[in-house]
């Protein structure tokens, strides 16, 4: 349905106007004015595709109603209705590019054709808008599917060129990137593509590039380098990017900070080391920032942890359940939030505790034993080993306990 905007100072002749519309089916919504003051008023409060104007008005007359009309709103169609002897005065209208020129009292038939002449020329018009917005909606799209695959070629080690950079639209300054890889804990990126990168413009408003990597994780690449701010701007960057992703989206985030690249050839090997690093989320129960930059993480606790083991198996053999399970405890707390040890490390050390466990409670079955061995090591969560290991040690029997819990065959 198209819109029209009918223009003259008799109202019974605007009603006249409307009624022919609505008798012959016309494909259009009528607007009507009085003068034609009142109806720039209602050109610049609403779309209009056609206007039809008298000449002869008040305040305004059609003439110039169709000037004006014509430099703020160029593809508007126009068609003018006068009396027979104002026609001479009506041709000086032709500079404003009128579509149709129709006589008072007008012809039903003349109407209609031309009626029917513009609706269609209309049409043409929008469909010629729809392709050019498709055509320009298919450039930028594949401009972003360009610009995403030089970016993966970037943090995957390929050689990108400098035209290439250019050609995807990529300009990298030259002082330095800083990398952000983002995990979440669901597929948001696949749900919803335009939510993130409308909160990443809001946190930061310098310069940036994103690219998702799957559904779960994207890269951010900022240009303006937070890292040359000093450990803690970083850090506190991290903070603010964590808790408003974490409220955004309602999931666990973790991030990865990188270390500030001079130049593109240094991002891949940075990114290699961002990976390393998001395996450490294993020992969080919440979102984390996490750092590739050692001087930001935690201490390292591989000489500690086997320590630790040694005392809670000390307990263990001693029959002693307060101090057994205190050991396991602390050893779970210890390692709860500190990623600076490798998760297969920490299950290896589990594996050799219910080993331990399994045969204090009896069982001497080494084929028995394997299917707690992959459940350890399937574990994705330190939650699900810390469960996963209490449920087994509910299967000794301490003292003080009257009858040991029977061991599951599997």
């Amino acid at each position: 349905m198209f819109q029209i905007l009918i223009v003259d100072d008799e109202h019974i002749e605007r009603k006249g106007i409307t009624r022919l519309i609505q008798k012959y089916g016309l494909e259009l919504e009528a607007a009507e004015a009085e003068n034609g003051e009142e109806a720039l008023e209602i050109l610049a409060s609403r779309p209009i595709d056609i206007l039809f104007t008298d000449i002869k008005m008040p305040f305004m007359d059609g003439l110039e109603l169709c000037r004006r009309a014509r430099e703020l709103y160029p593809d508007i169609h126009m068609i003018i209705f006068s009396a027979f002897g104002e026609f001479e005065y009506a041709q000086q209208a032709i500079q404003y590019h009128i579509f149709a020129y129709l006589l008072k009292p007008i012809d039903v038939n003349d109407f209609v054709r031309e009626f029917e002449s513009v609706i269609a020329h209309c049409k043409k018009q929008q469909a010629e808008r729809e392709r050019s917005r498709m055509m320009l909606a298919g450039y930028h799209k594949g401009m972003e599917h360009e610009k995403e695959n030089v970016l993966l070629g970037l943090i995957g080690g390929r050689d990108v060129t400098a035209e290439q950079l250019a050609q995807a639209g990529i300009a990298i300054p030259g002082s330095g990137i800083q990398m952000i890889l983002v995990d979440v804990d669901g597929p948001v990126f696949a749900e919803d593509h335009d939510r993130f990168p409308a909160s990443v413009q809001s946190l930061i408003p310098s310069g940036f590039e994103i690219v998702n990597l799957n559904e779960s994780q994207s890269v951010l690449l900022l240009f303006r380098t937070p890292g040359q701010e000093g450990f803690e701007a970083l850090s506190a960057l991290g903070d603010r990017l964590m808790q408003a992703w974490t409220e955004l989206y309602g999931r666990n985030v973790n991030l990865v900070m990188g270390r500030p690249v001079a130049d593109v050839t240094a991002i891949a090997d940075e990114f290699a080391s961002m990976e390393r690093t998001l395996e450490e989320k294993f020992f969080f129960q919440e979102s984390t920032v996490l750092f590739t930059d050692e001087r930001l993480a935690n201490r390292d606790l591989s000489d500690a942890l086997p320590k630790l083991m040694e005392t809670i198996n000390w307990h263990m053999d001693a029959k002693d359940d307060f101090g057994f399970r205190k050991g396991v405890e602390l050893f779970f707390k210890t390692i709860e939030g500190n990623g600076r040890h490798s998760a297969i490390f920490v299950k290896y050390l589990c594996t050799e505790l219910a080993k331990r466990v399994l045969l204090a409670a009896g069982e001497r079955d080494v084929l028995a034993f394997k299917p707690y061995v992959e459940e350890i090591f399937g574990c994705r969560s330190l939650s699900a080993l810390k469960s996963h290991l209490y449920r087994l040690m509910d299967l000794l029997q301490m003292p003080g306990e009257a009858n040991p819990p029977r061991i599951p065959r599997r």
